[in-house]
């Protein structure tokens, strides 16, 4: 499905994508807020914003590579990078919950 080039199957799936980042961006940008300090939430809110420099360069890479490797990889990339995007939300949003939770958890690192 990661190689599909229908566009009876690409367009039901852009609209599954797209509800599912209206549902989840302003719920990670309100869990964001709450996880940063009051004094500091403008330093930490612009530096979030390079998030969205990055990944407008990964996605150009990934562009060009297309036009030198086959579809499959293209696709093998795109999973590698998405299951590493959800594996950094999950640190970022359930690892210092679990520190509060569990001192002895903090006191081990």
């Amino acid at each position: 499905m990661a190689t599909a080039n229908s566009i009876t199957l690409l367009v039901p799936i852009m609209v599954v994508v797209t509800i599912g980042e209206l549902v989840a961006t302003p719920l990670l940008s309100a869990r964001e807020v709450d996880l940063i300090p009051d004094d500091k939430q403008a330093s930490y809110l612009s530096f979030s914003g390079l998030s969205f420099q990055f990944a407008q360069l990964v996605a150009g890479f990934a562009l060009t590579l297309g036009g030198f490797v086959n579809a499959f990889y293209i696709s093998v990339y795109i999973i590698v990078l998405g299951v590493i995007g959800v594996l950094f939300v999950s640190i970022s949003l359930y690892h210092r919950k679990h520190q509060k939770t569990n001192p002895e958890a903090t006191s081990r690192i």
